[in-house]
């Protein structure tokens, strides 16, 4: 009975250390240090004395050296160690010779190992979950999700053409609500470069190109977070505390296109910083994603009044405006909605979008925009 439970330990420390090592190409590996720290952190039992390190390590060295080198059961380990021209593969072997410090990583083609395997149920939650969020997550997540994924995607596949899993991911659709526009495409290395930054919490050197603009322009900033905005993706950023004055105009929170950046450089040994005040949830609050630019546009809290028609007020009845939305009969056929709103490009054009639907009474400087920007379309087409 001892030595089956002897057994069931080093099985148990053997597959954390298995699911310990890091794959594809953003990550350099982990060293034997890191794995033991780890195992240890677990609370897992390696041998009668954790104290010697010594042994310890011999005894995960010797179970990596067995994985490397045994490819009967799929996944493949490589070894890798840091020298002058950035990490180097290195033959299993030459891993005990060697005085550089030596790294442990599967290679990008392993297969995921998940004991006991996923069911048809949990594969299509894993092929929703790729479809659903694939941009949203940071490069070393995407890269230990990647085998998942593959391996979810065979099990479906075997099971034939046509069956109902594939056939659910064609049933389900997230269709944007505004006028479908083509996706930008950004340059994959400076996509995950600023997903990076935001996970390593490091500042980043930008090569940029404004809209207006034909020159190329440096930004060494913070980040903040990233934003999807239909078919365009935006990193939020700063310029970094301690550069500024807090009272200065340029303390703020500022919006950056992936497919305007050329170039993305981290600066790792500098972690990112933002000036009092300046917050990634700040920013979403006040509706600075939705365009916060001018004067009027300037992501204020206003008390939003507007007579609308009836079949605009019965969109709004199901999808309020916000939490504090009011709606008043005048008549059959005409309400007044009021609503607490930050006030910004993305709320002007949806008032303008409802055309003679929509009327603005207050605030006034709002009604005179909108008034202006119907006239002027009026003017365009009478002509």
């Amino acid at each position: 009975m001892g030595n089956r439970n002897s057994d069931l330990t080093v099985a148990k420390w053997q597959l954390q250390l298995m699911g310990l090592l890091p794959s594809g190409s953003n990550e350099k590996g982990k060293s034997v240090e890191e794995m033991i720290d780890d195992l240890l952190r677990d609370g897992t039992r390696l041998c009668r004395d954790e104290k010697d390190k010594a042994a310890l390590k011999r005894k995960i060295q010797k179970a990596l050296q067995a994985l490397a080198l045994d490819d009967s059961w799929g996944p493949k380990l490589i070894c890798q160690v840091d020298s002058k021209h950035g990490m180097k593969v290195i033959h299993i072997a030459e891993g005990d010779k060697t005085t550089l410090k030596t790294f442990w990583k599967w290679n990008e083609s392993k297969s995921a190992l998940i004991i006991p395997p996923p069911n048809e149920h949990a594969c299509l939650a894993l092929l929703m979950i790729e479809k659903r969020l694939k941009e949203e997550l940071p490069p070393p997540t995407l890269d230990y999700l990647q085998p998942f994924f593959s391996d979810a995607r065979k099990r479906i596949q075997s099971l034939g053409p046509g069956n109902r899993f594939i056939k659910w991911q064609q049933k389900v659709v997230n269709q944007s609500p505004t006028q479908i526009l083509k996706p930008t495409h950004p340059d994959k290395a400076v996509h995950d470069a600023v997903l990076r930054s935001l996970y390593d919490n490091c500042q980043i050197r930008l090569s940029y190109l404004k809209q207006d603009s034909d020159q190329y322009q440096s930004y060494e900033v913070s980040p903040l977070g990233v934003v999807m905005r239909g078919p365009v993706t935006y990193l939020i950023a700063c310029k970094v505390a301690g550069d500024l004055d807090e009272d200065s105009d340029d303390v703020r929170e500022r919006m950056f296109a992936f497919h305007r950046i050329r170039k993305a450089e981290l600066l790792v040994e500098r972690k990112a910083r933002a000036p009092k005040g300046v917050s990634f949830e700040g920013f979403i609050d006040r509706g600075g994603a939705d365009f916060v630019i001018g004067s009027l546009a300037n992501g204020q809290i206003i008390k939003l009044e507007v007579e609308v028609s009836g079949n605009v007020a019965s969109r709004l009845k199901e999808t309020p405006l916000a939490g504090n939305q009011t709606l008043t009969a005048i008549n059959q056929d005409l309400f007044r909605l009021t609503a607490e709103v930050p006030i910004t490009m993305q709320l002007g054009w949806w008032l303008l979008a409802f055309g003679p639907r929509v009327e603005v009474i207050k605030p006034s400087d709002l009604r005179e925009w909108i008034a202006s920007e119907h006239r002027n379309a009026a003017r365009r087409y009478r002509n």
